[in-house]
């Protein structure tokens, strides 16, 4: 088994706040949607990742996520520009870490998730690792990406494994959110668009048609709270009401 959509949606939202200290933090002890909780996190210092290593037992059998922190609230956009272009230390450490991570746990499930910037990471993950994979409001992987070219022959591969089925990627869009607006959607993997819980606003349809930016500006100032994992699994809720808590 992998997380469902809303167990992903929850784990996503969970490492933004876990700092992984067993006397600090209660969160490490708490149970989230669908019996997952976070055994280990994986922050090194020096290049602005934030990874969480998070569990289940189901039936006597352990299953795992690797969860990837999207952009925080004091970096901007640029930050998911550059991993977009493949200029990233952190999306390097992310997929070091993930192979050894899938290396050294052979035979398990492993689902790598993401929001966000997390997202760009999430995806390379799998790739590398031959892992299924969903994300929520995603950096996507672009063609001017030079990581494209440098890990082409895992792009190939992996999508050989999608093509079968033997493995999934699923991405997951609000309608409105500025990511997908500027950089459209992946060039691997499923997208599958939520209807968002915010009206377009009159303010941000004058403002797109007077700069020509119609599709970028739909949903005037509400497109960046679009982004945010809370309105994701708001999204969630509404097209599910029944799963998400």
């Amino acid at each position: 088994m992998i997380p469902t959509t809303e167990e992903a949606a929850a784990m996503a939202k969970h490492i933004k706040i876990a700092i992984g200290d067993q006397e600090k933090d209660e969160s490490i002890n708490h149970i989230l949607l669908g019996g997952w909780g976070l055994t280990y996190l994986h922050e090194p210092a020096w290049s602005g990742l934030k990874m969480g290593v998070y569990s289940r037992v189901v039936n006597g059998v352990t299953e795992y996520a690797l969860v990837n922190r999207g952009t925080d609230g004091n970096l901007t956009i640029v930050d998911d520009v550059i991993q977009a272009f493949g200029m990233s230390q952190a999306l390097s450490e992310s997929m070091d870490f993930a192979r050894s991570f899938v290396n050294n746990h052979e035979g398990f499930e492993v689902t790598m998730v993401g929001h966000s910037k997390g997202c760009l990471e999430a995806t390379w993950n799998a790739i590398v690792t031959g892992t299924n994979c969903i994300t929520f409001n995603p950096m996507v992987i672009t063609v001017l990406s030079r990581d494209v070219v440098c890990y082409m022959s895992s792009l190939v591969t992996y999508q050989g494994l999608l093509a079968k089925g033997e493995v999934t990627m699923t991405h997951h869009v609000v309608e409105g959110e500025y990511l997908n607006r500027i950089f459209g959607n992946s060039i691997i993997g499923e997208t599958k668009f939520l209807k968002s819980p915010y009206k377009p606003t009159l303010q941000g349809r004058l403002l797109g048609l007077g700069f020509g930016f119609s599709g970028l500006f739909t949903f005037g100032g509400v497109y960046f709270e679009n982004h945010n994992i809370d309105t994701v699994q708001t999204a969630l809720l509404l097209a599910n009401p029944r799963l998400v808590r």
